[in-house]
């Protein structure tokens, strides 16, 4: 089986600005609370930018492609998406969708090939 979405070695930019309180300032903050945004914007739109190589790289039919968007938005917001999440009780893939075993079946057994794909757009230069 396929390691699925090591997401952990993605370009989002590390918590490098160690503050304990707001209340002190200093223009070094600033600096790095705008390094910080800037290489999280750079990496949500990696993750957009993944989501339509994926979506353009062949005819999708309806459910695919809503699931499709799914799997992109909650690792998004996850950092992280593996086989676990997809029989999760907790999250709309097994409540919605019915777990791995449905969903394999609604990607025509090409889930893990799909997911693969996936990981890999992550890594593919983004238009600027």
């Amino acid at each position: 089986m396929p390691k699925l979405f090591s997401i952990a070695a993605t370009p989002i930019a590390p918590a490098i600005c160690r503050r304990t309180r707001w209340s002190l300032f200093r223009p070094t903050d600033l600096i790095c609370l705008a390094h910080s945004l800037k290489a999280n914007v750079q990496a949500l739109r990696q993750w957009d930018h993944a989501l339509q190589v994926q979506l353009a790289s062949k005819r999708w039919i309806a459910p695919q492609r809503d699931w499709l968007k799914r799997i992109a938005a909650q690792t998004r917001a996850n950092l992280l998406m593996d086989l676990e999440a997809l029989d999760n009780p907790d999250l709309v893939f097994k409540r919605e969708g019915g777990g791995l075993k449905r969903l394999n079946k609604i990607f025509g057994g090409e889930l893990y090939q799909v997911l693969e794909g996936f990981n890999k757009s992550l890594w593919l230069p983004a238009a600027a």
